[in-house]
């Protein structure tokens, strides 16, 4: 007889029937007893069929399994892809704000350097105006001095020119005088003697040169008086 236990075939050999004294009495080999094979195919064909269903219900889980495996690789995959394109738009978000606080802070900084520039041109300008305001005072006090000293000095100049030219006057008036009293006795003497009219044109000539000099010192006076009260 076949059992079939944990996968492996055992076969087992009916106990032989009694045959009694004639069988112990007879010589040769042992008989072997006639077994029908059908309860031990059918038990094959059992274990193999089970082992058939037994491996399609387990191709059957594994593909059950891949396909869910698969499935939640692809919604990691997406999910995955969504994170990222959200974390990028967070990005894109973070970046633009700190664009826009960056350009705030950039505009109030540029603000306050003008408003700090503006003042420090006006403080400058202030100054500026109180300088010119001071220097303007003080040129205005040294033309008034150098106008009075100006004046002083004109009224001086002007006195003592008056006084020159009255000396000069005098001076020629008195060579003038002298000149005619040596003209008068060269005359004089000229007619006593002869050659009238030879003498007479020597004495004009020596008058003439005595004038020309008298003439020139004068102008020299007056030129030099004159560069004088033009300084």
């Amino acid at each position: 007889m076949l059992a079939l236990g944990g996968g492996a075939r055992h076969v087992t050999q009916a106990p032989a029937p009694s045959l009694g004294n004639e069988a112990r009495e007879r010589t040769g080999p042992p008989m072997i007893p006639l077994i029908d094979p059908t309860a031990n195919v059918l038990a094959l064909v059992a274990a193999e069929t089970k082992r058939q269903d037994d491996l399609r219900e387990a191709q059957a889980k594994f593909q059950t399994l891949e396909i869910k495996r698969i499935d939640d690789l692809r919604i990691a995959t997406e999910r995955y892809h969504e994170l990222e394109v959200r974390r990028q738009d967070d990005l894109r978000n973070m970046l633009d704000h700190c664009q826009e606080e960056i350009s705030l802070v950039r505009e109030a900084g540029n603000a306050a350097l003008a408003i700090a520039e503006t003042k420090r041109i006006d403080a400058l300008l202030q100054a500026a105006r109180a300088e010119l305001a001071t220097s303007s005072e003080k040129a205005a006090a040294i033309a008034a001095t150098l106008a009075q000293q100006v004046a002083t000095t004109a009224d001086a100049s002007r006195v003592s020119v008056a006084a020159l030219a009255s000396q000069i006057a005098d001076t020629n008036a008195q060579t003038q005088q002298g000149v005619d009293r040596r003209l008068t006795a060269l005359e004089q003497s000229q007619y006593s003697i002869g050659g009238r009219d030879v003498q007479r044109d020597e004495g004009k000539k020596e008058n003439a040169s005595q004038m020309q000099l008298l003439f020139a010192a004068g102008g020299a006076i007056l030129y030099a008086a004159a560069q004088y009260l033009s300084r």
